[in-house]
Protein backbone atom coordinates (compact mmCIF):
# COMPACT_ATOMS: atom_id res chain seq x y z
CA UNK A 1 0.00 0.00 0.00
CA UNK A 2 1.34 3.85 -1.10
CA UNK A 3 0.95 5.79 1.63
CA UNK A 4 1.10 9.87 1.24
CA UNK A 5 2.90 11.02 3.84
CA UNK A 6 3.27 14.85 4.64
CA UNK A 7 6.76 15.84 4.21
CA UNK A 8 7.10 18.32 7.87
CA UNK A 9 4.88 15.85 9.59
CA UNK A 10 5.31 12.54 8.81
CA UNK A 11 1.35 12.22 8.94
CA UNK A 12 -0.38 10.04 6.54
CA UNK A 13 -2.77 12.13 4.31
CA UNK A 14 -6.46 11.05 5.40
CA UNK A 15 -7.36 10.08 2.23
CA UNK A 16 -4.89 7.37 1.91
CA UNK A 17 -5.33 5.86 5.26
CA UNK A 18 -7.84 2.88 4.14
CA UNK A 19 -11.78 2.96 4.08
CA UNK A 20 -15.16 3.18 6.33
CA UNK A 21 -17.59 -0.26 5.97
CA UNK A 22 -21.07 0.53 7.92
CA UNK A 23 -22.77 -2.80 9.21
CA UNK A 24 -26.18 -3.14 8.55
CA UNK A 25 -27.24 -2.99 12.39
CA UNK A 26 -25.59 0.36 12.70
CA UNK A 27 -27.52 1.74 9.61
CA UNK A 28 -30.79 0.43 10.76
CA UNK A 29 -29.78 2.19 14.13
CA UNK A 30 -29.52 5.25 12.09
CA UNK A 31 -32.94 4.76 10.37
CA UNK A 32 -34.34 3.92 13.90
CA UNK A 33 -33.34 7.64 15.27
CA UNK A 34 -34.25 9.35 12.06
CA UNK A 35 -38.07 8.14 12.50
CA UNK A 36 -38.15 8.51 15.39
CA UNK A 37 -37.28 12.76 15.40
CA UNK A 38 -40.12 13.02 12.85
CA UNK A 39 -43.41 14.72 14.31
CA UNK A 40 -46.00 12.01 14.84
CA UNK A 41 -44.17 8.58 15.32
CA UNK A 42 -44.52 6.96 18.23
CA UNK A 43 -43.12 4.43 19.75
CA UNK A 44 -45.58 1.63 20.53
CA UNK A 45 -45.65 -2.15 21.79
CA UNK A 46 -48.66 -3.88 22.20
CA UNK A 47 -48.54 -6.72 25.66
CA UNK A 48 -46.98 -9.58 23.63
CA UNK A 49 -44.93 -6.94 21.82
CA UNK A 50 -43.27 -6.05 25.12
CA UNK A 51 -42.46 -10.00 25.47
CA UNK A 52 -40.97 -10.59 22.63
CA UNK A 53 -39.17 -6.99 22.25
CA UNK A 54 -40.49 -6.45 19.41
CA UNK A 55 -41.64 -3.02 19.26
CA UNK A 56 -42.13 -0.03 16.64
CA UNK A 57 -40.88 1.50 14.69
CA UNK A 58 -39.73 -1.49 13.14
CA UNK A 59 -36.60 -1.18 10.63
CA UNK A 60 -35.18 -3.76 7.81
CA UNK A 61 -32.49 -2.45 5.44
CA UNK A 62 -30.71 -4.09 2.99
CA UNK A 63 -27.03 -1.92 2.11
CA UNK A 64 -25.36 -3.29 -0.88
CA UNK A 65 -21.49 -0.88 -1.43
CA UNK A 66 -22.94 2.63 -0.96
CA UNK A 67 -26.70 2.02 -1.54
CA UNK A 68 -29.45 1.57 0.72
CA UNK A 69 -32.50 0.21 0.73
CA UNK A 70 -34.61 0.96 3.80
CA UNK A 71 -38.43 -0.47 4.75
CA UNK A 72 -39.92 0.88 8.06
CA UNK A 73 -43.41 0.39 10.05
CA UNK A 74 -44.60 3.10 12.08
CA UNK A 75 -47.36 3.78 14.56
CA UNK A 76 -49.01 6.87 14.82
CA UNK A 77 -52.18 8.73 16.56
CA UNK A 78 -55.02 8.96 14.82
CA UNK A 79 -56.02 11.76 12.80
CA UNK A 80 -52.79 11.85 11.53
CA UNK A 81 -52.65 12.60 7.57
CA UNK A 82 -50.44 9.21 6.91
CA UNK A 83 -49.58 10.44 3.25
CA UNK A 84 -47.76 13.43 4.96
CA UNK A 85 -46.25 11.11 7.82
CA UNK A 86 -44.61 9.14 5.24
CA UNK A 87 -43.44 11.64 3.15
CA UNK A 88 -41.88 13.17 6.10
CA UNK A 89 -40.51 9.68 7.50
CA UNK A 90 -39.21 9.19 4.04
CA UNK A 91 -37.07 12.56 3.73
CA UNK A 92 -35.80 12.32 7.60
CA UNK A 93 -34.07 8.56 6.73
CA UNK A 94 -33.18 9.51 3.36
CA UNK A 95 -31.04 12.95 4.92
CA UNK A 96 -29.86 11.09 7.73
CA UNK A 97 -28.51 8.20 5.34
CA UNK A 98 -26.78 10.51 2.96
CA UNK A 99 -25.24 13.08 6.01
CA UNK A 100 -24.30 10.46 8.70
CA UNK A 101 -23.75 7.42 6.79
CA UNK A 102 -22.57 8.76 3.09
CA UNK A 103 -25.36 6.28 1.76
CA UNK A 104 -27.01 6.75 -1.64
CA UNK A 105 -30.73 6.02 -0.95
CA UNK A 106 -32.62 3.97 -3.45
CA UNK A 107 -35.90 3.73 -1.56
CA UNK A 108 -37.42 3.94 2.07
CA UNK A 109 -40.57 2.45 1.96
CA UNK A 110 -43.01 3.67 5.10
CA UNK A 111 -45.68 1.29 6.74
CA UNK A 112 -48.09 2.26 8.81
CA UNK A 113 -48.69 -0.91 11.12
CA UNK A 114 -50.47 0.74 14.10
CA UNK A 115 -53.15 3.74 14.34
CA UNK A 116 -53.73 5.02 17.97
CA UNK A 117 -56.75 6.00 18.96
CA UNK A 118 -55.50 6.94 22.84
CA UNK A 119 -55.35 11.12 23.68
CA UNK A 120 -51.68 12.30 23.99
CA UNK A 121 -50.76 12.75 27.52
CA UNK A 122 -51.18 16.20 28.47
CA UNK A 123 -48.99 18.22 31.16
CA UNK A 124 -50.96 19.44 34.30
CA UNK A 125 -49.36 22.60 35.67
CA UNK A 126 -49.89 23.28 39.20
Amino acid sequence: MNETVAPDTGVTDPGERGSLHLRDRAVERIVEAAVLEVDGVLRHADTLDRVTGRQLPRVEVVVAGSRVRASVEVATRWPTPLADLAARTRASVTRALERLAGLTVDAVDVHVAHLSTDAPERRRVQ
